[in-house]
């Protein structure tokens, strides 16, 4: 096994591991820190992880968020690797990585019923929990400037264009 394997796997067994108690606590300290969203809107408690550039804390700066969704720890690490290879290769800038937990995902993110998925479909509710809720609760704790990035794939895919539509 490779030196960068052994690392990674370390690091995401570290978080998988992690205790998850309390409001906002330390994950690790590459991948960032553990919020709990209380909900009304989805009558949930929702997790989301925080990740913040390397600058944050001494820059002062602002920056643009991407919120993922399918957020896990494993996911979160991967687009920290993707947005640095960004930066490195595109000059992108550096950015909040906001990871959401699922709970219920087909319901979540599915706008219509469907054939095979159980319903009923909420992807408008979660819409609002993201837009009323998780949104300014970040915005509240974290310096953030737009653009705000909105980021799925196959399922969660299908929930960033019925967000981008309504």
């Amino acid at each position: 096994m490779s030196r960068v394997l052994r690392v990674l796997t370390v690091l995401m067994l570290s978080v998988m591991a992690s205790p998850r108690l309390g409001h906002t606590q330390e994950v690790s300290a590459t991948l960032g820190v553990t919020r709990t969203i209380k909900s009304t809107i989805l009558s949930e408690d929702r997790k989301v992880f925080v990740h913040l550039p390397a600058s944050y804390n001494t820059s002062g700066n602002a920056y643009p968020v991407l919120y993922l969704l399918d957020g896990t720890p494993a996911f979160l690490l991967e687009m920290i690797a993707f947005t640095t290879r960004l930066r490195n290769d595109r000059n992108a800038p550096e950015m909040i990585i906001v990871a959401i937990e699922n709970t219920d995902r087909n319901r979540d993110m599915m706008p219509v019923v469907a054939k095979d998925l159980p319903g009923p479909p909420r992807a408008e509710a979660f819409l609002g929990f993201l837009e009323k809720e998780l949104i300014p609760d970040i915005e509240k704790a974290y310096r953030t400037v737009e653009p705000r990035i909105l980021q799925g794939k196959s399922l969660s895919g299908l929930f960033t264009i019925y967000a981008l539509l309504a």
